[in-house]
């Protein structure tokens, strides 16, 4: 049960910052010379943070990595519900 909550809290943790790099991603697009290289750069440095937390978090337990699974999916959907605008 403790691995299941460590890993939870890990995952809110990874998830928050994925989506906040996301979302200073999106916020600056405009102001981009080259769009399309800053949303690709952003990709890979978002994806091989994530793995590698994951990676971490998730290692020798099952049960961290579940957790740290559902943590990422809790912190997405709080921030998507804290957004303005019609996304739901």
């Amino acid at each position: 049960m403790i691995d299941l909550l460590a890993g939870a809290v890990a995952g809110v943790g990874l998830g928050l910052l994925y989506f906040g790099l996301l979302y200073g991603t999106v916020r600056t697009l405009p102001l981009r010379r080259h769009p399309h290289r800053w949303v690709m750069g952003s990709f890979a440095l978002r994806i091989a943070l994530l793995a590698l937390g994951l990676l971490l978090v998730g290692a020798g337990s099952a049960l961290r990595l579940l957790g740290a699974l559902l943590g990422l999916l809790v912190a997405r959907t709080v921030l998507v519900h804290r957004m303005p605008g019609e996304h739901r």
